[in-house]
C-alpha cells in the first residue's frame, strides 16, 4: 500500500495556509480602491452600496494620522452621499468635523476654509437652521476679506450668499445693500465669474419684485440676461431661463407684447436645446399660457398649457409639477365656460396632489375649493358637498 511521505503532507499544508493568507490579503482594499468603487456605485445609482464603501474608506483614513487630506475627502464624500439620500442631519457632523481637520491641516486663516463654511451653511439652511447658516457665511466673508482683500470676487460670492439668507428672512434692505456691494466688486474685477454677477442681478431683481417695484425688477432681470448673453451667447440654457425671468416681470408689469416676445424667444432656445431644457420648457409654457389667459386669449392659453402637460408627461415630471399644469388647464376651461371639460382635469390634478402631498399643503385646499365650486355649478351638489366637507376638515386643523 502506497503511503505519502510526512514531509510532502507538511508541504501541502503549508502551501494551503499561504494561499489562504494571500487570499485574505487580496480582499483588503486600499483607500483609493474603496473610494473609486464608491464613486462607481454613485454613478450606478446605488447610494446604499456607495455609503457602505465610503464608510470603509473613512475607517481607513481615520487609522492614518499622517494623511489629513484623505480624511477630509472621506468625510466630505460620505456627507455628500448622505445629502443625496436626504439625510441632511446625519451629514452635518461629518461636514463640521471635515472643517476641523481642514483648519488643523491648512491653518485657520486659509481661504479654502471659506468654501467649506459655505457648503456647511447650505446644509444648515436646508434644515431651517438659518442662524447657524448666517454665522458660517459671515465667517466665510470675514476670512475672505482678511486673506484675499475686500474687492476679491470671492468676497462678492460671500456677500451674495448672505444676501440670499436676508432675502429668505424678508430683510429686503439688508439684502439690497449686500447685493449692491457684491455687484460693485464684480463689475470692477477682471476675473469675476459672469455666472455670479448674473446671479447677483437676479437676486437683486427678486428684492425689488418682493417690494412690488416691477419696473426695477424688469430692469435688473434684463441686466442679468445681458451679462449671460455677452458671455454665453443667446441660446444657452442659462440665457433661456434669464429671458423667462424677464418675461415674467414684463407680464406682471402688464407689458404684454414685450413679455410675449421674451417668452417665445425663450421657448425657441429651449426647444433647440432638447433634453437639457425640458424642465424649463414646461415652466415657460405655463407662464406664457398665463399671459394669454390674462388677455382672455383662451385658445392660445390652452395650446401652451397642453404643451406643458405633454412635456411633463414625456419626461416623467414629478406629480406635483404635472398637477399644477393640470390645475391651470382646468381653471382655464372653467373661465372659458367649458365646465364639463374642466371636470376630469381638476379630478386628475387632485388625484396627483393627493398622491404626493399631505392635506396641509395649500395646493390640496386650492384644488378642492375650485373643484367643488365647479361641481356645484354643474349641478352635482352631492359630489361638491363631499369635497367641501373635506376642505372644511383641512381648514379646521
Amino acid at each position: 500500500m502506497h503511503r505519502s511521505s510526512p514531509s510532502r503532507c507538511i508541504l501541502v499544508s503549508l502551501s494551503l495556509s499561504a494561499a489562504l493568507l494571500l487570499a485574505g490579503c487580496a480582499e483588503e482594499k486600499s483607500w483609493d480602491q474603496l473610494t473609486d468603487d464608491a464613486e462607481q456605485a454613485v454613478l450606478a445609482g446605488d447610494l446604499a452600496e456607495a455609503e457602505r464603501l465610503f464608510r470603509e474608506a473613512l475607517t481607513l483614513a481615520e487609522g492614518s494620522d499622517d494623511d489629513p487630506e484623505r480624511l477630509m475627502a472621506s468625510l466630505d464624500a460620505l456627507a455628500g452621499n448622505l445629502r443625496s439620500q436626504g439625510r441632511l442631519i446625519e451629514a452635518l457632523p461629518l461636514l463640521e468635523r471635515a472643517i476641523e481637520v481642514q483648519a488643523e491641516s491648512l491653518g485657520a486663516e486659509d481661504p479654502e476654509l471659506a468654501r467649506s463654511y459655505n457648503r456647511l451653511a447650505l446644509v444648515h439652511h436646508s434644515v431651517n437652521e438659518t442662524a447657524r447658516a448666517k454665522e458660517l457665511h459671515e465667517q466665510a466673508l470675514e476670512l475672505r476679506r482678511s486673506a484675499l482683500g475686500a474687492t476679491h470676487p470671492e468676497v462678492a460670492e460671500s456677500l451674495n450668499n448672505l444676501a440670499l439668507l436676508a432675502l429668505f428672512d424678508g430683510e429686503l434692505d439688508r439684502a439690497e445693500t449686500l447685493l449692491e456691494e457684491a455687484i460693485e466688486i464684480m463689475r470692477g474685477s477682471l476675473v469675476a465669474d459672469h455666472e455670479n454677477l448674473a446671479a447677483s442681478y437676479t437676486n437683486l431683481a427678486q428684492v425689488h419684485q418682493n417690494r412690488g417695484d416691477l419696473e426695477k425688477t424688469a430692469e435688473l432681470f434684463a441686466e442679468a440676461l445681458r451679462v449671460i448673453e455677452m458671455n454665453e451667447g443667446n441660446d444657452s440654457l442659462r440665457a433661456a431661463v434669464a429671458r423667462g425671468n424677464l418675461a415674467d416681470a414684463l407680464r406682471d408689469g402688464r407689458r404684454f407684447e414685450e413679455a410675449e416676445q421674451a417668452y417665445l424667444a425663450s421657448l425657441d432656445s429651449l426647444e433647440q436645446l432638447g433634453e437639457p431644457g425640458t424642465e424649463q420648457l414646461a415652466r415657460i409654457c405655463n407662464n406664457l399660457a398665463l399671459l394669454y389667459r390674462k388677455q382672455q386669449q383662451f385658445a392660445a392659453a390652452e395650446t401652451y398649457y397642453q404643451r406643458a402637460i405633454e412635456v411633463q408627461e414625456t419626461r416623467g415630471a414629478s406629480s406635483p409639477d404635472l398637477a399644477v399644469s393640470l390645475y391651470n388647464l382646468g381653471k382655464l376651461y372653467e373661465l372659458a365656460g367649458r365646465g364639463e371639460e374642466a371636470d376630469p382635469v381638476y379630478g386628475r390634478a387632485l388625484e396627483l396632489f393627493d398622491a404626493a402631498l399631505d392635506d396641509s399643503h395649500p395646493s390640496i385646499a386650492m384644488t378642492l375649493e375650485s373643484y367643488a365650486a365647479l361641481l356645484e355649478s354643474l349641478g352635482r351638489t352631492e359630489e361638491a358637498a363631499e369635497l367641501n366637507t373635506r376642505l372644511d376638515s383641512i381648514r379646521s386643523n
